[in-house]
């Protein structure tokens, strides 16, 4: 019976944790621009110093922009990476984004 009531909670204190800290429409828009600005950095004549100097300032304001934490954005990857076929669908909206010169 004791077993039964752990393995109970462990499943309700999961379900409770099952949504994502961000969601997902916000999450393709973030990580869309922020592989652009890597995409940019790697482009420009920088050090590596410039260069990390550089892309911690512009994801910041990517965060800023959006409105979502350092912390916030962290725990959304690491639901989402918990989270496989969700992950996999951002990225694949992702990629449609970034290759349609069409789409904001």
């Amino acid at each position: 019976m004791k077993k039964i009531i752990i393995l109970l909670i462990l499943v309700v204190s999961c379900q409770i944790n099952s949504k994502p800290p961000v969601h997902h429409e916000k999450m393709v828009s973030i990580l869309k621009e922020m592989h652009l600005v890597q995409t940019y950095l790697y482009e420009q004549k920088l050090s590596s110093e410039e260069r990390i100097k550089k892309s911690k300032q512009l994801y910041q304001s990517i965060l800023a922009k959006h409105q979502v934490s350092k912390e916030e954005f962290y725990e959304a990857m690491n639901y989402y990476s918990n989270h496989v076929h969700e992950l996999d669908s951002i990225y694949k909206m992702v990629i449609e984004n970034t290759s349609n010169p069409y789409n904001p």
